[in-house]
């Protein structure tokens, strides 16, 4: 009985044996697969990443190409607006332009001999009765306004002329760019509570040209030349106008 123990002891042993070593190998196996799954899957990620790296770099450079189509966009833009800006007069308006210029230089306005620094003794005498006749504060002085001729004139307490301001229709036809294109930067600028845009510039030493413009459209309304010297009340300790 001992003797048949012993075999069948020896037997089961093996088969222990054998069914732990299958075990481990599959396990060994199973191990091998997962890692080999891990490793595709760490794979796979790197180039997932590796893909958004490159859209986002794509994306980066659309962007900027994008930027600098815009750029390019309002240099065009701002070129084109200095064009229009500093274009060459046409002979019209260049020599209507050069006449303002040259009558100021000597006092007067374009159509009339009337001089600042004279008496409006000498308008009325020669245009008659004004339509109108009002004190300005602001301006400093009396205004005599002869419609019918397109024409106001300021004076001081001496009846002096200190401005005169054409109102002539012919002054329509001029805008804000065609003043400053040929008497260039202005020396004044103010824009009024009453929506007009009034530049300045000294003509002479004693004379300055006013250019008033509708700031809706930025068309010449009226322009005026100013003796402000004679506008000073030293009696009244007013230094007068300087524009």
């Amino acid at each position: 009985m001992k003797k048949l123990l012993v075999p069948v002891l020896v037997i089961i042993i093996f088969a222990l044996l054998f069914v732990g070593c299958t075990n481990s190998s599959n396990s060994s196996s199973d191990s091998s697969v997962e890692i080999i799954n891990s490793n595709q899957q760490n794979s796979n990620s790197n180039n997932n990443n590796n893909n958004n790296n490159n859209n986002n770099n794509n994306s980066s450079n659309n962007d900027t190409k994008k930027s600098d189509s815009n750029n390019a966009s309002h240099k065009d833009k701002n070129v084109s607006n200095n064009k229009n800006t500093n274009k060459k007069l046409d002979n019209k308006t260049e020599k209507l332009l050069k006449d303002i210029k040259e009558k100021a230089i000597k006092g007067e306005i374009i159509d009339y001999d009337f001089k600042l620094g004279a008496s409006i003794d000498d308008v009325i005498n020669k245009l008659g009765k004004p339509s109108s006749e009002n004190y300005v504060a602001e301006a400093k002085g009396n205004y005599f306004n002869f419609d019918s001729y397109n024409l106001s004139f300021g004076c001081n307490k001496g009846d002096q002329i200190f401005e005169i301001r054409s109102l002539n229709k012919d002054l329509k036809s001029l805008d804000l760019n065609n003043v400053e294109n040929f008497f260039g930067k202005p020396d004044y600028t103010v824009t009024t509570k009453l929506k007009e845009k009034i530049i300045g510039y000294k003509i002479t030493k004693d004379f300055k040209i006013l250019f008033v413009f509708n700031t809706s459209t930025y068309k010449l309304d009226h322009y005026s030349v100013l003796y402000p010297s004679i506008t000073h009340n030293s009696m009244a300790g007013d230094n007068g106008r300087e524009w």
